[in-house]
């Protein structure tokens, strides 16, 4: 597996006065923060109001920042959905279009159960080749993943390698998932970095 480390933007998505996507303004955000030294960026995350936009909208800006970062840093694509799926459907896109690996939150509509995560996760593994983060954030899915699940999928998914812990308190459950699962997860930090010292200093990346 490719080495997933250090900071990775969600990339803003830029857009017109008339609520079009800005695509020159885009690829020169994506420059700037290549050029800032981010090791990664992220796409279609909730601080890119990747939620709002259209599907040809986000396979536009998908290509367009692949094209713009030309393998300079991995991305990391949200394809997350309500339903399996359409999740299991957007990663093989994703994947296909050239993400580095996916981010993926569980479904929040009908708000199921751990063993209905397990098995959401497990259809899209199944589907794909590249790795997947699992974005636990809980404050906007309403849907709680413990930290015995999350180790759990690491161990019988193959593709379920990276966890972004956004839930709070995060640094704890970040020291419990890495006596659970050790090594075979990389665990990350989000919620605009307002963990971050504590995160690392527990073993995040």
């Amino acid at each position: 597996m490719r080495s997933f480390a250090g900071v990775y933007p969600i990339v803003n998505t830029a857009f017109h006065e008339d609520g079009t996507l800005d695509v020159a303004s885009q690829r020169r955000l994506v420059r700037f923060l290549i050029d800032a030294g981010a090791h990664g960026l992220g796409l279609h995350g909730n601080a890119s109001e990747g939620y709002a936009l259209t599907d040809e909208e986000r396979r536009r800006l998908t290509r367009e920042i692949l094209d713009e970062v030309a393998g300079a840093v991995p991305v990391i694509v949200s394809s997350g959905h309500s339903g399996t799926d359409a999740a299991v459907a957007l990663s093989v896109e994703a994947e296909a279009a050239g993400a580095s690996a996916l981010m993926i939150m569980p479904p929040s509509f009908l708000k199921p159960d751990a063993e209905g995560v397990y098995q959401y996760f497990a259809a899209i593994s199944k589907a794909v080749r590249v790795p997947i983060m699992v974005q636990d954030a809980p404050l906007m899915t309403q849907v709680p993943m413990g930290a015995e699940l999350l180790a759990r999928m690491a161990r019988e998914l193959e593709q379920v390698r990276l966890v972004k812990v956004e839930a709070p308190p995060t640094g704890p459950k970040i020291s419990v998932l890495r006596q659970l699962a050790g090594d075979s997860l990389t665990l990350f930090g989000g919620l605009n970095g307002h963990f971050l010292p504590e995160e690392m200093a527990r073993g995040s990346m």
